[in-house]
């Protein structure tokens, strides 16, 4: 025991340093729609304004508040937030690897889980993914002790934290299917089990929907919110999926191999992804090997497999983001069957858990230090002389968060764009390359119509979708030619 104690010690010391050393990466520019829409959020909170999007993420916001008291700008208030969170999971991580391997090992297992240097950069941007991540380890740990128990009290806390959750990331709402089969086994027990469980689910839905309807002012107007938000999420030219043309092969070379393993592994490191295939190949050998297997609970092989049909059909692979929760929980799993190897187990995740934090603060500096595509295009349009217009996709919303100089507009389709070039003669039409491929995917030839100024771009791993930006301008006399 009183080992365990200076092991305590010895990790929140750790944790602490590690919260704190985090510190210096905070200046993180908002250069994507969704940033823009949580950083607003903080300083006016309101929903119908996209302050932030639907469905309002209460909590997510309500900690960014909190923690930007403490650090200069909104934006590092919600990275902050994030990072603290995430690092609270630490003992959850613990608790559940302690299932499986004595006090030491397990602490090896959670400090490598931790190390994981793709949830590093995504927790350190002002998107709600991290701290999500943090609350969704605390949801599973609950869950998995309340199946094995049969007091009041266990059963609470996972609805409890379910709806903390979803009240900073509703996406991850897959992971239900773990109360519901929680509530199946209630209903085997005891006759009003089911029924209590299903009304203090209700009940804790409402600590995050009723502040979101008091602040868009009543159900019906948040309803037509999330239908409106829905509908141009997944139907409009920008959908939530643009990759569901893939075949199917290519989404899952797409799915599993790159977004999986080379990005959510390895983050773009190629000796870390050869020495991620070295363990995955020492785990599989361990897995075909019944006697060696570590058997995973089947309620979280539930919630994993159902998460991930969800984020493979329903979410846009463009953004690895969306796999977080799969990668931290998988990573979990494979480290535990590393370190039960022993000595060489404690080789391979020592010097994992070391490669990865190398690849983690490398990634961290280049975030703060490297300027965004967005932002560049902003301050070289901001430069140029004259009337100009520029037509866009979802860089408006960080144009007009940095008050752009200049006009930009917001384009869904090629009919609209040629209606609004009417009469502006004298101003240079300006266009970003998500626009004309926006116009090819309605079946416009830009050939001919457009010259290209200039590029900007960064690694995808630190903006998959806005990654390269090219402006163009468009040869008067072009819409001539439709």
């Amino acid at each position: 025991m009183r080992t365990n104690g200076v092991l305590w010690w010895v990790v929140t010391g750790l944790l602490g340093f590690l919260f704190f050393w985090r510190l210096q990466y905070l200046d993180h520019l908002p250069s994507t729609w969704d940033e823009v829409d949580y950083t607003l959020g903080i300083n006016e909170y309101d929903v119908l304004s996209m302050q932030p999007h639907f469905p309002g993420y209460p909590f997510f916001i309500l900690g960014g508040m909190l923690f930007s008291r403490l650090v200069n700008a909104p934006s590092e208030g919600l990275a902050l937030f994030n990072w603290f969170v995430l690092l609270t999971a630490s003992f959850p991580i613990y608790r559940l690897s302690c299932h499986y391997l004595p006090p030491f090992p397990s602490f090896v297992v959670m400090t490598v889980t931790q190390s994981l240097s793709y949830s590093w950069i995504v927790a350190a941007q002002p998107m709600s993914d991290g701290a999500a991540l943090g609350v969704l380890w605390w949801y599973i740990y609950s869950l998995l002790q309340a199946y094995q128990s049969t007091t009041s009290y266990q059963r609470l806390l996972p609805i409890l934290f379910f709806s903390l959750l979803m009240g900073i990331r509703l996406s991850y709402a897959p992971f239900g299917i773990g109360l519901v089969w929680l509530w199946m086994q209630d209903a085997k027990q005891r006759k009003n089990g089911m029924l209590m469980s299903i009304s203090l689910f209700i009940l804790g839905q409402m600590l995050w929907v009723v502040p979101v309807v008091k602040n868009v002012g009543g159900i019906y107007s948040l309803l037509s919110i999330g239908s409106s938000f829905i509908h141009g999420h997944f139907n409009e030219w920008g959908r939530g999926n643009p990759t569901e043309s893939l075949l199917f092969g290519e989404r899952m070379f797409r799915y599993f191999i790159s977004n999986w393993l080379w990005e959510g592994f390895s983050s773009h490191s190629t000796w870390l992804l050869i020495f991620h295939i070295v363990v995955i190949l020492i785990f599989l050998d361990d897995f075909f090997r019944k006697g060696r297997r570590i058997r995973m609970p089947f309620l979280l092989l539930i919630m994993i497999i159902t998460y991930g049909c969800w984020s493979f059909f329903g979410q846009n692979i463009e953004k690895t983001r969306h796999l977080l929760p799969l990668l931290s929980l998988t990573y979990w799993w494979l480290c535990l069957h590393i370190v039960s190897k022993r000595i060489i187990g404690y080789i391979l995740i020592v010097t994992l858990m070391l490669g990865q934090m190398s690849v983690g603060e490398y990634w961290l500096n280049e975030q703060k230090h490297e300027v965004p595509p967005v932002v560049q295009a902003y301050e070289y349009l901001s430069s140029l002389k004259g009337d100009i217009v520029v037509y866009t996709w979802e860089e408006t919303r960080v144009f007009d968060y940095m008050k752009a100089p200049f006009h930009h507009k917001r384009l869904q389709s090629f009919n609209s764009f040629l209606h609004d070039i009417k009469g502006k003669e004298k101003e240079r039409i300006i266009l970003t390359n998500k626009v004309l491929e926006g116009f090819v995917t309605q079946g416009i030839d830009v050939n001919g119509k457009v010259k290209k100024m200039k590029a900007f771009e960064t690694d995808p791993i630190l903006d998959p979708v806005y990654h390269h930006i090219v402006l163009y301008e468009w040869v008067p006399g072009g819409e001539d030619d439709e």
